[in-house]
């Protein structure tokens, strides 16, 4: 079995912190390093004090940005370590800033980008600009379609799945079109495409249509 990593720590040689300080080996000044093999060397004393392993030093003397590839930023401030690094093994999860997927699900199902940073922002997975990622999909909103929220027409969605939907206007206004008070639109035979008739910004100012043919003269 290969022995995990040692480091010297001299403060702590002559002290009795449980098992791991009272081996063999803490006769020498040398313990194994519960956290795993770290790929950059670090003092004992940079997160812990001679009272005890925990809790830790706050703030740690230990630079996180500077002495490893993954700068902590805005809510990655946040979880203690434990949290991405599990079981407190600090050679996991092998990452980099951007590599996002390694510690959070796609809950869009595979159906955006893969690029998290594409559309989401460190400070907040709802910091977002929707509007303006309406904008790259084939239907970018306008008029009434701004004043709506995102589960108004991605109903079964699921913690932000959104899947594609239908664009043509039928497909989420059939109610409306069947329901129409004022102008029976069945029994008119008016045309399912509500954009010969209607604008986004409002029903009623909807665009001129040619009446004569409508109306049988």
């Amino acid at each position: 079995m290969r022995r995990a990593q040692r480091f010297f720590s001299p403060i702590w040689g002559g002290l009795a912190f449980g098992a791991i300080c009272a081996s063999p080996l803490a006769a020498q000044g040398e313990v194994e390093n519960p956290h795993g093999a770290l790929r950059v060397e670090i003092d004992c004393q940079a997160c812990h004090t001679a009272a005890g392993w925990s809790p830790a030093k706050s703030p740690m003397e230990f630079d996180h940005d500077g002495q490893t590839d993954f700068p902590l930023r805005d809510s990655h401030k946040e979880p203690d370590c434990a949290t991405c690094h599990l079981g407190l093994q600090f050679s996991e999860p092998q990452l980099a800033a951007g590599d996002c997927a390694a510690c959070h699900v796609d809950v869009h199902l595979g159906n955006l980008s893969p690029d998290c940073q594409a559309c989401h922002r460190e400070t907040s997975f709802d910091d977002l600009d929707g509007p303006g990622l309406h904008t790259r999909t084939a239907f970018p909103l306008t008029g009434s379609h701004l004043q709506i929220t995102c589960e108004t027409c991605h109903t079964d969605d699921r913690g932000g799945a959104f899947t594609t939907l239908n664009s043509d206007c039928f497909a989420c206004h059939e109610d409306n079109y069947r329901t129409a008070g004022v102008v029976d639109h069945i029994a008119g035979g008016f045309p399912t495409d509500c954009r010969q008739c209607h604008t986004t910004v409002t029903w009623t100012g909807g665009v001129p249509f040619d009446h004569p043919p409508v109306a049988n003269g």
